[in-house]
């Protein structure tokens, strides 16, 4: 199967490479069914159940399974409330990103009403158990501690992307890393659970590298090239803090002293997501891309992680 940007199977071949059936889609899933979508280009039924987004189709209600509930695309919307409820969000910067959008307080809203460029996660989330990341279906976890005793955890963490130093460094000084990106759809950190994985580097000979601990990444506060700002005449792009941000390829509004406008892809690729600190380290870092490392062979950063071929980037920004 051939997947578009959303994850949605839209050709269909068999093991010679020969089309079996082409889907398209409308903006919520339905199928689009035309006169000039005709069985000759191969527009026909076929037997696989995986739909829009990767979720199986029922037959019988056309409902999509997205695991935690079911959605309806002819209703664009899902069949039951969302499980999540940010009453008990302890962290105020994720409480105050949550409730600023309007379509979080619509329960059953798919995508917060942006289905071209968002996927909704499926409802089965990440935990940290006794200093593992495991996963399990639902937004409770309960285990037992060392003394027996019931303890119940909530997460609302969907994927996890973990950035593993090799122990080898590059010509920079800058320590060398494999970022990877993992789904829900078994138990541990396996190998059949990534969703992509790409390579990277993180710090230099004088700088350091991203601090170890844990981090999270905040999907919901999502920021286009509208938003870079530069900080003084091309002398550094301004913080985007707790969320996702695209770089644009030059800000014409801000020239530099040399009069050209200001480019920051070079340093920061076309993508950069703050790794927001939950265990103290310095809130500063990111994983974003490296234009520089292409143009001009560059293997170091001032203490973020840098995945140049921002191949893990794409996975998240598709989430």
């Amino acid at each position: 199967m051939t997947n578009d940007h959303l994850g949605s199977p839209r050709i269909n071949t068999d093991r010679d490479g020969n089309v079996t059936a082409r889907h398209d889609y409308h903006p919520f899933g339905e199928e689009i069914s035309t006169s000039q979508r005709t069985a000759g280009l191969g527009y026909a039924d076929d037997t696989v159940r995986k739909q829009f987004t990767g979720y199986e189709r029922d037959g019988e209600t056309e409902l999509d399974f997205a695991q935690a509930r079911f959605f309806s695309s002819s209703l664009g919307r899902f069949m039951a409330s969302d499980p999540y409820n940010v009453i008990f969000e302890k962290k105020p910067a994720k409480y105050a990103s949550y409730i600023i959008l309007p379509q979080n307080w619509n329960h059953y809203a798919y995508t917060i009403n942006n289905p071209t460029n968002y996927v909704d996660p499926d409802g089965e989330n990440w935990f940290k158990v006794k200093g593992e990341w495991i996963w399990s279906e639902g937004d409770t976890y309960t285990y037992k501690d060392k003394k027996g005793r019931e303890r119940t955890m909530t997460s609302n963490y969907t994927h996890l992307i973990t950035i593993e130093k090799t122990g080898e460094t590059t010509a920079q000084g800058g320590e060398k890393v494999i970022v990877t990106l993992y789904g829900n759809k078994g138990g541990k950190v396996i190998d059949n659970n990534i969703i992509a994985q790409g390579d990277g580097f993180s710090g230099s000979s004088t700088k350091i590298s991203t601090q170890n601990g844990d981090y999270e990444v905040n999907l919901n506060n999502r920021g286009g090239p509208n938003t870079n700002v530069d900080l003084e005449g091309g002398l550094g792009l301004r913080r985007f803090h707790d969320g996702i941000q695209e770089i644009s390829s030059e800000i014409p509004s801000c020239p530099t002293f040399g009069g050209a406008p200001c480019q920051y892809q070079g340093d920061w690729g076309t993508r950069r997501a703050h790794l927001t600190p939950l265990e103290g380290q310095d809130d500063n870092f990111y994983l974003h891309g490296k234009k520089k490392f292409v143009t001009e062979g560059r293997t170091q950063t001032a203490g973020c992680t840098a995945e140049p071929e921002e191949i893990v980037l794409q996975a998240v920004f598709g989430l």
